[in-house]
């Protein structure tokens, strides 16, 4: 993967793609068969094997087709003719064909079958008679004869060649998804964890279509009656899961009901499948009787939006159903065709046409459509911004209040784009800055100041990156410059010899804080910005430190592995803000499902049909040897599946596609009460395919044979815009306004101050065990100390142990700043007697109160092993008792010896006083006896 990746000029971490392909665990049709593929890709004389066929068929066909090129060559070569100079448009035309087949270069398949049987096509009209007569004889001649074997070879063999192709691409990723599966299995056992993904497929498992009182049994519940909302948001698993409950319910006389609509599905890649609620529970509970009660009158929308939502479905929904039906290739088979292919889309819409109620007052609304001539999608973007924004600024104008409206989008980055520019004012015609809500949108990345904490922390990791410290430097200054009235001047910066001290003041600062907690450092580089930045950006800076606090909680509060997180995930976090204040919403569309707003606008209203262009995994089960050898494979999801064993699922994939994003579009107009305008893309040309979702509004405004009804409104062909009714707001009664007003704002607000911090000193001070440690008048007094020091000895191996030992000690709280500087000065002068620098050289293996088992356990400080000798050292930092701390000795030389290590030599080192005391062990049991 990352030699392609290497070769086609991309980047070559891989680590993007290895994390797309792992979302790919999560899908059913995956978990469906993981245990048994993983069995499979686990045997590697099967997976060699599989390859190795792969293989084999693809060099087969290109083979093939490379002898026929060069039969090709053969027989004009015999004829005397040059391929290049005497075909019809000679190095450029089809003829060349046979060279590029002999070269095994890329060559234009269309034109083997444009050649055969047409010799019009070979012959060049400004070609002397005896060339064009020549050409005829070469035609006749065996020609045109191996052309049509050509086409028979590429008829017969082109869709397994094909289909080893798409399997063989992403073979190695299926390899890697396995191999992440059987990793978050390992890891999940080792935590004793189960992921909620995995439960539907567990339930499916333990159920395994038992009867209902055996599942009952299992789960210790029962019900009689069910209800399930938002049933189209259902996966093939959890219905399994739920229909023999259901179906148990039924059977007994009881109650069940589903609720859902097709048209609202927009969740397709969380595994919903709305097929379950178009046909397959009718089908399912048929034996029963299904009573279908369709919802058909609109009590949230205005006269006009309900109009034209009405009319536009229902032509939609044919032209995407024709649109689709003509994607099919010509020549396949029946049963290769998904049921219901050439009917489904307008099946799950023939229910699209919604009433007014009849005892509401008739609000007329307004809808306008508007098509913004732009090739590029980002100079789209950038029109419709700009026309978003005063038309937002018009609504406003016309009565409805700032909270009325919402900007719906398709993806997050629309969003980030929409609401910066409503924020930032640029585009508002009067320069002023809208205020917005959107949890979505407002993601801590758009902070300045957040983004300025960030790039510490990770300069901090890589003082080396110069971008960094570019950014970090320029800011620096910006910040403690706020309230000076001189000019800012980048370029002083970087030259001015007081802004170069300045930076190394602070490079010290950051020196001295990177050793605090992750926590505790961002807090101290909060403590940096202006007071004033402080308030203005608080509510990011605390969601920020919020976010670190949550990190630290669950993994190691390690900066790398945050920096890490903050790329992945964190940077898009979103500021949580109250959703009843008067601003304007921005949210994605499928944020806004369920959801109302009196006034829409969609300014980006472009987003493609068929997501092909973004390589989506189709998994897929061939039905066809030797695919078959595995139960289920990846494929990319592309237009050429469609010549391969895989047609049925690419066109059903094409079908889904079609009808996730007309839903799309019915989610998002549907949420208007009174007024949706949208914005469309219009290319110079005008579109000859339904590709994007402007193309289907262009084809409806445009292509009006093929409706069946008026369209109702106004289409204006000079200036592509559609518009019905007027954005003027509903009437209220002028005592209803302040009513309303506080039901948006069911409790009051208030802005906080300043987001406090404090120094890490003032906020947390290192309880010491006893203010005496390293009192020298006290040496003797202090328990405690002894205890320090032995604590410090145990973990000092060799002298370059002695800086480690002593940070752990200070971070452990037995220390601080202070008393670590004095500390480490008397242990270099403690470390240095020439007695004592074999003990700390690294010669021996050291054990450090290792326990001695015996009748009882005895710990000495110090052990240290050579090959000829023993060396047991007792540290003492206390009064000198030599009588009994030499006995105390004696008996860890004692068990030492019995264990039978040789040459056993004993000491004890009163530390602060300086002294070594050896043990004899033999004059001491001399003495004893």
């Amino acid at each position: 993967m990352q030699r392609k990746k290497i070769s086609e000029g991309k980047s070559w971490n891989i680590n993007r793609e290895i994390s797309s392909f792992s979302e790919e665990i999560f899908k059913e049709a995956y978990q469906s068969v993981a245990g048994i593929l993983s069995e499979k890709l686990a045997n590697r004389h099967f997976m060699n094997s599989y390859l190795s066929r792969l293989h084999q068929i693809i060099r087969s066909y290109e083979s093939e087709l490379q002898k026929y090129g060069e039969k090709g060559l053969a027989l004009i070569n015999r004829y005397n003719l040059e391929i290049s100079k005497d075909f019809n448009n000679g190095s450029r035309g089809k003829m060349m064909v046979f060279l590029k087949l002999a070269n095994e270069e890329k060559y234009n398949e269309a034109h083997i079958f444009s050649l055969y049987n047409n010799l019009d096509s070979w012959q060049k009209k400004s070609n002397p008679a005896h060339i064009n007569n020549t050409i005829e004889k070469v035609y006749t001649g065996g020609l045109n004869d191996l052309l049509g074997q050509m086409t028979g070879f590429i008829h017969e063999r082109k869709r397994e060649y094909l289909t080893a192709k798409a399997i063989i691409k992403n073979f190695y990723t299926l390899g890697i998804i396995n191999d992440v599966n059987q990793k978050i299995l390992e890891i999940s056992r080792e935590q004793n964890v189960f992921l909620l993904a995995g439960t539907n497929h567990l339930l499916s498992r333990i159920i395994h279509e038992d009867e209902a009182p055996f599942i009952y049994e299992r789960t210790g519940t029962r019900y009689e009656h069910y209800m399930i909302d938002e049933f189209q948001d259902t996966s093939s698993l959890q219905y399994a899961n739920f229909r023999p409950l259901i179906w148990n319910s039924l059977a007994q006389d009881q109650f069940a009901m589903l609720v859902g609509d097709v048209k609202q599905s927009i969740y397709r890649w969380r595994n919903s499948d709305w097929t379950l609620l178009a046909e397959q529970v009718e089908k399912d509970f048929n034996t029963f009787g299904t009573q279908v009660k369709t919802l058909d009158t609109n009590w949230r929308s205005s006269r006009n939006v309900i109009a034209f939502n009405n009319g536009f479905f229902k032509h939609a929904a044919r032209a995407l159903q024709a649109n689709l039906n003509n994607k099919a290739p010509n020549d396949i088979p029946d049963e290769d065709l998904p049921e219901g292919f050439d009917f489904q889309i307008m099946e799950a819409y023939q229910d699209v046409v919604q009433k007014m109620p009849s005892g509401k007052t008739a609000e007329e609304g307004h809808v306008s459509f508007s098509f913004l001539e732009a090739d590029r999608k980002e100079d789209f973007q950038n029109s419709a911004i700009e026309a978003a924004v005063n038309h937002i600024h018009e609504l406003i104008n016309n009565g409805f209040a700032i909270s009325d409206i919402c900007v719906l989008v398709r993806k997050r980055n629309e969003g980030t784009a929409i609401t910066n520019a409503l924020l930032s004012g640029d585009y508002h015609p009067e320069n002023k800055t809208l205020p917005v809500i959107s949890n979505e949108t407002l993601q801590l990345s758009s902070s300045p100041a957040v983004l300025f904490i960030i790039n510490h922390l990770k300069f901090i990791q890589n003082p080396d990156d110069k971008v960094l410290e570019s950014f970090i430097r320029l800011h620096w200054e910006r910040h403690q410059r706020e309230n000076s009235e001189s000019q800012f001047n980048a370029s002083d910066v970087f030259h001015d010899p007081s802004r170069i001290r300045t930076w190394e003041e602070h490079l010290a600062f950051l020196s001295e804080k990177q050793t605090f907690p992750l926590y505790d450092l961002a807090d101290e580089l909060v403590r940096l910005l202006p007071p004033a930045i402080r308030k203005e950006q608080g509510i990011y800076i605390q969601t920020l430190l919020n976010s670190i606090n949550h990190f630290s909680s669950r993994e190691t509060a390690d900066l790398a592995l945050f920096l890490d997180e903050w790329d992945k995930s964190i940077r898009y976090d979103s500021v949580m803000v109250p959703e009843n204040q008067n601003a304007i919403r921005v949210m994605t569309i499928h944020k806004a499902k369920g959801l109302e707003f009196k006034a829409v606008v969609i300014p980006f209203c472009n987003w493609e049909l068929d997501a092909s262009r973004q390589q989506n995994l189709l998994w897929c089960k061939p039905q066809k040897a030797p695919f078959n050898q595995l139960e289920l494979v990846p494929v990319d999801y592309e237009k050429s599946l469609a010549d391969t064993c895989f047609a049925k699922e690419y066109l059903q994939e094409l079908m889904h596609q079609y009808i996730d994003n007309l839903n799309l579009m019915y989610v998002a107009f549907t949420r208007a009460r009174h007024s949706l305008t949208v914005f469309c893309q219009r290319k110079k040309k005008a579109p000859t395919d339904l590709v994007t979702v402007s193309d289907l509004l262009w084809f409806h405004f445009t292509s009006r044979e093929t409706d069946q009804e008026a369209l109702p409104g106004s289409w204006d062909e000079g200036s592509f815009k559609y518009l019905s009714g007027q954005p003027i707001p509903e009437k209220r009664k002028e005592e209803n306004k302040e009513k309303n007003r506080n039901e948006r704002r069911p409790f009051k607000t208030h802005r906080l101050e300043t987001i406090e911090t404090f120094s890490f000193r003032e906020r947390i001070s290192i309880h010491s065990e006893s203010t005496e440690y390293f009192d020298d008048e006290a040496v003797e007094k202090g328990a405690s100390y002894g205890k320090i020091m032995h604590r410090l000895f145990e973990m000092i191996e060799v002298r370059s142990d002695l800086n480690n030992a002593l940070k752990t000690l200070w971070f452990e709280g037995k220390i601080n700043e202070f008393e670590m500087a004095q500390i480490r000065k008397s242990m270099e002068k403690w470390l240095s007697k020439p007695e004592v620098q074999s003990w700390f050289d690294g010669s021996c293996k050291v054990l450090s109160e290792v326990p001695i088992l015996d009748k009882n356990i005895h710990r000495p400080d110090r052990v240290m092993l050579r090959k000829d000798e023993t060396i047991v050292v007792d540290y003492k930092f206390g009064k000198e008792d030599t009588i009994q701390h030499q006995a105390q000795v004696k008996g860890y030389m004692k068990s030492i010896k019995n264990m039978g290590h040789p040459n056993v030599k004993g000491y004890i080192w009163y530390v602060p006083h300086d002294e070594i005391v050896k043990v004899d062990y033999e004059a001491i049991q001399g003495k004893l006896f």
